[in-house]
């Protein structure tokens, strides 16, 4: 048994204990397929304890934010800190609570797309297979990435500050504790494991990208030209149901970097610790980067398939005309011209989240600076 397949069968069985699989896998027939035990127990699950929870934190959060904005624009008096309390009071929610967005993603893909998730999985069962026909061998994972990822998404769910303030509660209150303990379940658990199996999937289509140096036969080429178009649509689908969790991740590292400055022009700490946590906080969005360079190159050599250097008879006008037919229909089916997906993130969107970072932050230092709480400071 391989280190993937050993891996893929770990989180087969944590994401069903959790309660975020309904699929089982019939290994006799290759495939995915619906539980009705499975979609029974999760459908209960989210019909009496996920949707009440979200539907608790959106009505209670709403009110008090939308409290707070109008606080701020009715408090106009000289020297008030009410922005730059809301303002911190707003960054501080969303890095201790944003994997609560994935969990509003997973009621609503429960809802909504099921079917499209089964698909998903079952076209990662055929390329799988179809890899290993072509290349003889499984596809070989980049482990270091894995355990970026694996790191990243563990920061990001695994936060001690999840509901360390609700609204209009007292701490000690039954329906506090409802949240908050649910929150472990529906806010950590769930989204981290969500998220490693995302994050593998990227790494398992990467993988596939990477052909073998030697080519097949000429007898192959339909079929891999065949493999190479329902790669590009797998990937095409799977981008639409793991941009939010990436986004997010992203977003995560962007306000982690807006901080870091902040907190550096606040306190003027070492330059060498900033930069330190400036490499953390960009290590996930440029392993996407590279990833995204492979996948390109991979796509630009679609057709340019060779003989293993041997010499052979030209095709037939029929067969090039075949080839070149299916090579136009798998570049189109690649072609996404969206800002936001994530397998077009690379080295520009980089360098504006750091403009547009540096930007923010020298925004809320100068609010800062122009603060009474400033001002305190530095009579201390």
């Amino acid at each position: 048994m391989s280190c993937l397949t050993s891996v893929l069968q770990l989180l087969q069985v944590l994401t069903t204990i959790s309660g975020c699989n309904i699929y089982k896998y019939v290994p006799q027939k290759q495939t995915f397929r619906l539980s009705p035990q499975l979609n029974l127990a999760v459908g209960v699950c989210h019909g009496f304890w996920l949707r009440p929870w979200l539907l608790s934190i959106f009505v209670m959060y709403s009110i008090f934010f939308t409290y707070e904005f109008v606080d701020v624009l009715v408090n106009l008096n000289p020297g008030s800190d009410s922005a730059l309390n809301m303002f911190y009071m707003a960054t501080r929610f969303f890095m201790g609570n944003n994997t609560i967005l994935i969990s509003y993603f997973i009621a609503y893909y429960y809802i909504y797309q099921r079917r499209q998730l089964r698909d998903l999985l079952n076209g990662f069962v055929r390329i799988y297979y179809r890899y290993r026909g072509i290349c003889g061998q499984e596809p070989t994972i980049n482990w270091c990435f894995f355990v970026i990822h694996i790191v990243k998404i563990a920061s990001v769910t695994m936060r001690q500050s999840l509901l360390d303030m609700i609204p209009f509660m007292s701490s000690s209150s039954i329906f506090c504790i409802f949240l908050r303990s649910s929150g472990y379940l529906f806010g950590s658990i769930q989204p981290l494991l969500m998220g490693v199996t995302a994050h593998l999937g990227i790494l398992i289509l990467y993988s596939c990208y990477v052909l073998p140096p030697s080519r097949p036969n000429r007898q192959k080429l339909i079929q891999l030209i065949d493999y190479c178009k329902n790669l590009i649509e797998l990937r095409r689908k799977f981008e639409s149901l793991i941009r939010p969790l990436v986004w997010i991740c992203i977003m995560d590292d962007f306000i982690f970097f807006v901080g870091t400055l902040h907190l550096y022009l606040y306190e003027e700490r070492i330059l060498g610790l900033y930069f330190y946590t400036f490499v953390l906080a960009f290590s996930y969005p440029l392993c996407f980067v590279y990833i995204n360079l492979a996948i390109d190159f991979a796509q630009r050599e679609f057709g340019q398939f060779k003989n293993n250097f041997k010499p052979q008879r030209q095709l037939s006008c029929y067969q090039q005309l075949q080839m070149f037919w299916l090579y136009r229909l798998a570049l189109s089916n690649g072609a996404d011209k969206s800002e936001f997906n994530v397998f077009r993130l690379n080295r520009g969107h980089i360098l504006q989240v750091l403009s547009t970072g540096w930007t923010w932050a020298m925004f809320s230092n100068s609010i800062y600076v122009n603060s009474t709480e400033f001002l305190r400071h530095k009579e201390r």
